[in-house]
């Protein structure tokens, strides 16, 4: 794959973190005034800037220990993502918009195995740069994780050898007034906002592999992705739509 380049400024990053991210796909280029988004070096860490917002990095150190802490006394087997997952410490998943990796993240803590591929080469940076900064926790994984810069609709157009296949298209917007997250301006910024054409192809690209399901994240109140889910389970805020591969109907 040819390398992808980024805008960058400030401080030079360390010869070997640059070389990290080159064997990683990953060119940064000097900062141009058209750059809204752009990278520097802060902290011995990468972090994403835009006008107007609080930098952005990705910290999966405590994002870990925020889970061992609510997670302390139960491992939250109610939990509807849990339940979608059916004891994700059995699977592999296929993480098809890995984004920030939260749920990547949590997924890995109850124990799955995970493949995460993310479209975005700045998020994929943000991603890439915490592995490495964390690499002690990623180390601890014992090679349950793999991460791809690919478009996951250019991945499952091959066999994948997975359990489950988990979307998590960009929410629609909200009525309320108050301003998206930080994270979701981000991600608006890079992504664009959500397109119910590309996540229904991705969809079906899912529903053509080998697995046992595909997931689905949406809120709770929204729309199915596609309509008749299999099944679904549903939290305060987010609701697990379930699809079945199609290979599956066809034996019904």
């Amino acid at each position: 794959m040819e390398n992808v380049s980024i805008p960058f400024a400030g401080d030079s990053l360390p010869p070997e973190v640059e070389k990290y991210f080159d064997q990683n796909g990953l060119w940064l280029r000097n900062k141009v005034a058209e750059d809204q988004l752009y990278f520097c070096w802060e902290e011995g860490r990468l972090k994403l800037k835009q006008e107007n917002l609080p930098p952005l990095e990705i910290n999966l150190q405590s994002q870990w220990n925020h889970h061992q802490e609510i997670y302390r006394h139960s491992p939250r087997r109610n939990e509807p993502f849990y339940k979608a997952l059916k004891n994700p410490a059995q699977f592999h998943v296929f993480d098809a918009t890995c984004g920030l990796m939260k749920d990547s993240l949590l997924m890995l803590f109850w124990g799955a195995k995970v493949t995460a591929c993310e479209r975005s080469p700045y998020l994929a940076a943000l991603i890439l740069d915490s592995l490495r900064f964390h690499q002690e926790l990623a180390n601890s994984w014992n090679n349950r994780f793999e991460f791809k810069l690919i478009d996951a609709k250019d991945e499952l157009l091959s066999p994948q050898n997975v359990d489950i296949i988990y979307l998590d298209p960009m929410f629609e917007e909200h009525s309320e007034k108050a301003l998206p997250s930080k994270n979701m301006q981000y991600a608006r910024s890079l992504l664009g906002h959500p397109d119910l054409k590309d996540s229904l192809n991705l969809l079906e690209l899912a529903r053509k592999q080998n697995c046992q399901r595909v997931l689905v994240k949406r809120t709770r109140k929204a729309a199915p992705l596609k309509e008749n889910p299999d099944f679904s389970y549903s939290g305060k805020n987010a609701r697990y739509d379930c699809y079945l591969p199609l290979k599956n109907l066809d034996s019904l």
